[in-house]
């Protein structure tokens, strides 16, 4: 699922005028504030997996110069930690969101609920993203 920041412009070339150092700070802190209400909304929208799957949702950034990608999704560290408590695979989000036949055999059917719920949030994670970069502007400028 990709989130991409269209429609304001003069924000976005404002950014560009400032040094690369604070544009990257302001774009670091858009960028997590867009990503943390799509996590959210896809933690809400879970309801599988006895707790497990919500209590791993998480989120993180990768950064690549200036570009910012903010993921969110199941933190495979603290899936393995109940790996090795209760037996269950680490790949549970994957399996949780396009379906897979169960130790029994029964066909357990995909939720898809990342991608609803993602597809759902991004309206206002992008609202989020422009009203924190246009803050952050605003608050170096007058700095």
């Amino acid at each position: 699922m990709s989130l991409q920041m269209k429609g304001f412009t003069q924000t976005l070339a404002t950014l560009r005028t400032l040094q690369k150092k604070t544009a990257k700070a302001a774009m670091r802190k858009a960028v997590r504030a867009g990503t943390t209400i799509i996590k959210a909304a896809v933690k809400a929208d879970m309801t599988v997996d006895k707790g497990l799957l919500k209590k791993a949702e998480d989120m993180r950034l990768v950064t690549n110069g200036m570009r910012f990608i903010g993921v969110a999704g199941a933190n495979k560290a603290k899936l393995e930690a109940a790996h090795t408590i209760d037996g269950r695979p680490t790949n549970i989000d994957w399996l949780v969101n396009f379906g897979h036949v169960a130790p029994n055999g029964r066909f357990v059917p995909p939720s898809a609920h990342t991608y609803e719920a993602g597809d759902a949030a991004q309206p206002a994670a992008q609202a989020r993203m422009e009203q924190v970069l246009t803050e952050t502007i605003e608050s170096l400028a007058t700095s």
